[in-house]
C-alpha cells in the first residue's frame, strides 16, 4: 500500500487493512487493482467500511468487479501465495475467498456470479493444483498445522 494511506493509521487497524489489500490483490491479480478495489470499499462501503469485516466485505465487491488483463504493479508475496497466483482467475477467487478471506459457503455464495456447485468444484481442482506443495496456513491449538485442505474443508 501507499505511504500515504499507511502514515497515522494505528497498529491494529494497520494489520487489518494490510490483509484486507493483500485478499483484493490476490483477488485482481495486481496490486495496482488490488489498492484501487481498498480505496473504493473505502467509499462505498459507507458506515460499514469503518469496520474491518464491513470493509473486507466492500473491497471484496469492489475486487470482484475488476476486469483482468496484464498484470500491473509487482506483488512481493511469500512462495505459497506465489503458487496461488498462478492459478487461472476462476479458480483463484474461490479458494482465496475460503482459504485467505476465511468465509463460509454461504458467504461465498453472496460474493459469487457462480453458483454453489460450480464454485466449490473449482476450489476443489485449485487444491489439486496446490497439492503438490500445499503449505501449512496456521498453528492450531494442539500444535498440529492446518493445511489449505483443511481450511477449504471446514
Amino acid at each position: 500500500m501507499t505511504s500515504y494511506m499507511t502514515s497515522s493509521v494505528p497498529r491494529v487497524a494497520q494489520t487489518a487493512l494490510d490483509h484486507i489489500f493483500l485478499v483484493a490483490a490476490m483477488l485482481t491479480g495486481s496490486a495496482v487493482r488490488g489498492e484501487a478495489a481498498v480505496l473504493e470499499g473505502i467509499e462505498r462501503g459507507g458506515e460499514c467500511a469503518k469496520l474491518p469485516a464491513g470493509l473486507l466485505r466492500a473491497t471484496i465487491r469492489a475486487a470482484l468487479r475488476c476486469e483482468f488483463s496484464a498484470a500491473d504493479g509487482t506483488l512481493h508475496l511469500p512462495a505459497e501465495l506465489q503458487r496461488v497466483m498462478m492459478l487461472p482467475a476462476e479458480l483463484r477467487r474461490p479458494f482465496v475467498l475460503r482459504a485467505l478471506a476465511g468465509m463460509s459457503r454461504e458467504d461465498c455464495d453472496r460474493f459469487s456470479v457462480w453458483d454453489s456447485d460450480r464454485r466449490a468444484g473449482e476450489a476443489a481442482l485449485a487444491l489439486a493444483q496446490l497439492r503438490d506443495e500445499r503449505p501449512a496456513i496456521s498453528d492450531r491449538r494442539d500444535g498440529s498445522r492446518r493445511t489449505a485442505a483443511a481450511s477449504l474443508a471446514a
